[in-house]
């Protein structure tokens, strides 16, 4: 129905319902042998068809409004219903590299994977071969290609890097449920959950580098129009009848040579191609292989390709020292062409057995061998796990909800360095090394979670470091979930993870991240529901990212029942953040007056908690000045500006004299460029947007920036800038894209599209005299589509209609492509036939007139 009311069908619907609709009426008159007089009853039939034109018309447009909505732009698919609407999880990665000599296996697996075969389950299809023969680049390559197919969800599980099945299982849950799908609090009825969910959903699932078949039956989803794709290095025991097994084997010399050449490029390949033959003879056809040599000699670009090509067998480990290693000679190329430190830290981390690598243990076991000069730092292990990484020495996994980057050590690659390093580390630095690992990961198990969240998160995050801040939050959270995994029962554990997943919320909401941000709250508020010093928090992070949506009502529902926690609880300092997101949540309502009651309190409680009340006071304003401007627009009394300015001078004053509050001080001159907008003084709300966004800029914060830039091209917008203001608008349009905030991408949709309607009004007619298509006008409708799909989405009912009624009067005011006149060479010749209409290439006949016994008045 979108489609019958789009600007470009608008037109023939109108055209053809004005024409069809009366003759229709009349026709019918006629059949039925009313009695009217010819000209008169012409007249009414037209005047009857008129009315059920605009009948018509106004049934297609209440349709379109009341359909479920589309996904806004970026968001590509939902599921459910409008109440229950979610984004689809869309989990796969990209394809690890180019795909050579595989052609043939991803041309079976696509028609097998895309035949619409009866079946009472899943479709399965298995991916069998050794350790780096490229079973997960083939199955990524076919997902892509079948996605479209899966609209509600394509999802990667590494089973590899699970603690258990039932982690696994847990994850699934968290990536199916909708924002209000009631979720099993109990583990133990997951199962039961992801049955009945997938029974009726289409899903793509890969399960990566399975090692035991039976243990991932659970896993499978239950509908019959889903896809499971299984990587595994073995084949299962008894065959499996419903599944397609498919074998890798090596590549032949051909294809090897040919993804070498793809790999290094420049021609290296054709120039020295004994020293190439070398190389794809000591791969043994191993695409993984292939890749590490590549990338290795495209790095060292000091090293010239004979004598690294040479090393190939001059290193430690010779062709047959270690069975389970199919290619050393590539691994001997890699290695040799390290540094002398990426060396150690691989000798170290092939000491360690668990299959999570993370940059701690790295720093600890450096410390504990005690090689090398000078300390390695976490910062200096993040590097060398990167460039470790890049070789494929390691591989980086996310395997945690909360984003966490971590590594892990293929087999192969451990078993090598584990050879090489008898000649390098004693049998005492091993056991030190080892001991100072097992010593830190008692030290982190014992420290306060909530002394370590105020010291390396909400300290960073009021600092704007902003990234740093985001990877200390994910660190507490996959520390504290190994933490409450070995005591499952204990309340404590639950309750720490529930704070860390608070605090990674609030970093997701400051970065824009709502989904994410979202989905950490929901989880953070299940987990402290026994803990009222986690709850209030959870609860509270849980109302910013909802009124960050506009969602107020809920938003005022979550909030109020923090600050009914907080005050029980006696937290003054937590009472303090509720009572300001309270106050900032109620600007957007007509209960001002109950806002600076809030914010009043928040101010006396920050009064008597000395320098920490101190530091909570600049934001505590910032929500003053938005209830305060709130004021003035509802009244249109400029003292209410004049004090809300006032304010966020005394907030800016205020993070002067604390210089570790820098994050606060962007957003008080954003607020402030907003009162001067308010105030139509567009040249001061400018330069304060401008001095934002050099903050903003300077802390690498680029949704903050992307307020600034709306904020800069509204001024623009106001001051009769308009190509400027499109500029800035643009800008801010494409970042709030990126980060995923679609109600505040809504908002700048709809001042973007202002910008190009009155763009292509002002040169307008220049654009007719010269033939050009109105393409502002053009994406304006496609912009103010998006914004009312998303209003729709988030339930705003009230900037929805807004975007209805724009795109109504642009769509109406600016057809996007005016109806094509035939010229006399193109005009159809009508029929020779007595009852043909004219202009129609076919005759059309109308039923013969016949009288009922019964007669019509």
């Amino acid at each position: 129905m979108r489609d019958l009311a789009s600007p470009k069908a608008g037109n023939l619907v109108t055209l053809v319902t004005v024409l069809g609709i009366p003759m229709i009426v009349f026709a019918a008159v006629d059949y039925l042998g009313i009695a009217v007089a010819g000209r008169y009853g012409i007249a009414a039939a037209v005047l009857v068809g008129v009315l059920l034109t605009h009948l018509a018309l106004f049934l297609v447009r209440r349709r379109q409004l009341l359909a479920p909505p589309v996904v806004p732009v970026g968001l590509d698919h939902t599921a459910g219903g409008r109440r229950r609407q979610r984004i689809a999880p869309a989990d796969l990665p990209p394809p690890p590299g180019p795909l050579q000599g595989r052609h043939q296996q991803l041309a079976q697996l696509w028609g097998y994977l895309s035949s619409s075969d009866r079946r009472s389950g899943p479709r399965v299809a298995l991916i069998s071969g050794g350790s780096g023969i490229g079973k997960t680049a083939l199955a990524t390559n076919v997902a892509h290609l079948i996605a479209d197919d899966y609209p509600d969800g394509q999802l990667l599980v590494q089973v590899d890097v699970l603690s258990s099945i039932d982690d696994a299982l847990a994850m699934l849950v968290r990536a199916l449920a909708g924002p209000k799908d009631p979720v099993p609090e109990r583990r133990e009825d997951y199962g039961q959950w992801y049955r009945r969910v997938s029974l009726r959903s289409r899903l793509l699932i890969i399960f990566d580098d399975v090692s035991d078949f039976d243990a991932i039956a659970p896993l499978l989803p239950a509908g019959n129009r889903c896809t499971v794709i299984i990587t595994s290095q073995s084949e299962p025991r008894s065959p499996q009848r419903s599944w397609s097994g498919l074998r890798l084997l090596p590549l032949v010399d051909d294809d090897a040579t040919a993804l070498l050449d793809t790999l290094i490029g420049g021609g290296w390949v054709a120039a020295e191609p004994e020293f190439a033959a070398r190389v794809v003879r000591e791969a043994h056809g191993y695409p993984m292989a292939l890749h590490m040599a590549g990338t290795a000699l495209t790095i060292r670009k000091n090293w010239t390709r004979k004598v690294a090509v040479d090393q190939m067998t001059a290193q430690p480990v010779a062709h047959g020292d270690v069975e389970q290693i199919a290619f050393p000679g590539i691994l001997n190329l890699c290695f040799s062409l390290m540094t002398g430190q990426e060396r150690m830290a691989a000798i170290l981390l092939g000491l360690i057995d668990d299959g999570r690598i993370d940059d701690w243990i790295l720093v600890a076991l450096f410390e504990g061998s005690r090689v090398g000069s000078v300390a390695v730092t976490e910062l200096v292990a993040k590097q060398l796990l990167d460039r470790l990484a890049r070789i494929r020495f390691v591989k980086r996994r996310y395997d945690d909800s909360s984003g966490l980057s971590t590594f892990h050590m293929p087999a192969y690659v451990q078993a090598y360095v584990r050879a090489a390093a008898s000649g390098t580390l004693s049998d005492q630095q091993r056991r030190e090394a080892l001991n100072q690992v097992d010593i830190e990961r008692q030290q982190r198990a014992r420290r306060s979670t909530e002394a370590y969240l105020r010291e390396n998160v909400y300290q960073l995050l009021d600092n704007g470091e902003l990234e740093d801040a985001l990877n200390r939050s994910r660190e507490t959270v996959a520390l504290c979930r190994a933490r409450a995994s070995t005591r499952a029962d204990d309340a404590g554990f639950a309750a720490d993870e529930a704070l860390t997943l608070a605090a990674l919320a609030e970093v997701h909401s400051e970065l824009g991240w709502i989904d994410e941000g979202w989905a950490c709250a929901k989880e953070a508020v299940q987990l402290g529901a026994g803990s009222d010093h986690t709850l209030t928090r959870a609860l509270r992070i849980s109302g910013t990212l909802l009124r960050q949506q506009n969602l107020v009502d809920d938003a005022l529902l979550h909030l109020h029942r923090a600050l009914e926690v907080a005050r029980r609880l006696d937290d003054p300092l937590e009472r303090v953040r509720v009572l300001r997101e309270l106050t900032v949540a109620l600007a957007g309502t007509a209960e001002l007056e109950d806002g600076l009651s809030y914010v009043k309190e928040a101010e006396a409680v920050c009064a008597s908690q000395g320098m920490t009340g101190q530091r909570h006071l600049p934001g505590v304003l910032l929500a003053r000045a938005r209830v305060l401007r709130a004021c003035g627009n509802q009244s249109s009394d400029m003292r209410y500006r004049a004090e809300a300015s006032q304010c966020l001078a005394d907030a800016e004053r205020h993070t002067l004299r604390l210089p570790d509050l820098r994050l606060w001080r962007p957003w008080i001159r954003l607020e402030h460029a907003l009162v001067a907008l308010d105030a139509q003084e567009p040249d001061q709300s400018r330069t304060l947007g401008t001095s934002a966004l050099d903050g903003f800029t300077a802390l690498r914060h680029r949704y903050g920036a992307a307020h600034a830039r709306l904020v800069i091209g509204r001024a623009y917008l106001a001051d009769g800038s308009l190509s400027r203001a499109i500029v800035a608008l643009e800008e801010s349009h494409g970042t709030f894209r990126r980060c995923g905030d679609r109600w505040i991408q809504a908002q700048c949709a709809l001042a973007l599209a202002d910008a190009y309607e009155r763009a292509e009004r002002a040169d307008g007619a220049k654009r007719n005299e010269r033939g050009e298509r109105n393409d502002r006008v053009a994406q304006a409708i496609d912009l103010l589509s998006t914004a009312e799909e998303a209003f729709a989405l988030l339930g705003d009912d009230e900037n929805r209609r807004r975007a209805t009624r724009r795109l109504w009067t642009v769509e109406s005011g600016y057809p996007s492509e005016p109806l094509r006149l035939f010229t006399e060479k193109e005009q159809p010749v009508a029929q020779p036939n007595a009852g043909s209409e004219p202009g129609l290439s076919r005759p059309v006949s109308w039923p013969a007139p016949q009288r009922s016994d019964t007669t019509v008045g």
